[in-house]
């Protein structure tokens, strides 16, 4: 009996343990050369360090989960590549994450580093306005 309600404990605690974006993807400001942001076939770049330091700290501010969402509608996607100093791959650019954010739903993230795949379920999204970039 105390085994499964370890193996339940272990679960639950990996499963629907929420966390901050930020925990889950650590991303560090500084070392942020660009973002990459496609939309419906529009491509926003952010260069500037505020405009990269005010959207990755709305990334970070969500609130996720590990898992998929329900397949309800989403508000269409959104590809996002970050690109890391110094400049070395993809056009003078080393890629290090690219997320895919379906609406207001769940996040897919790929490290390029270690060319890992997770998706999270987006808890709370109370900071993520697209019509910053995309004026929708």
């Amino acid at each position: 009996m105390l085994f499964v309600l370890v193996i339940i404990f272990i679960f639950y605690f990996y499963y629907f343990r929420t966390e901050s974006f930020n925990q889950k993807v650590p991303l560090n400001k500084e070392k942020i050369s660009s973002i990459e942001i496609e939309h419906n076939n529009q491509k926003v770049i952010l260069e500037e360090n505020g405009d990269i330091r005010e959207f990755i700290n709305t990334l970070s501010s969500m609130e996720v989960r590990k898992g998929k969402a329900s397949s309800g509608g989403t508000n269409g996607s959104y590809w996002i590549r970050v690109l890391i100093k110094p400049k070395e791959w993809y056009g003078n650019h080393k890629e290090r994450y690219g997320f895919i954010i379906y609406g207001t739903q769940s996040v897919d993230v790929y490290n390029f580093s270690n060319r890992k795949s997770t998706e999270y379920k987006i808890v709370d999204h109370k900071n993520l306005n697209w019509e910053n970039y995309f004026g929708e």
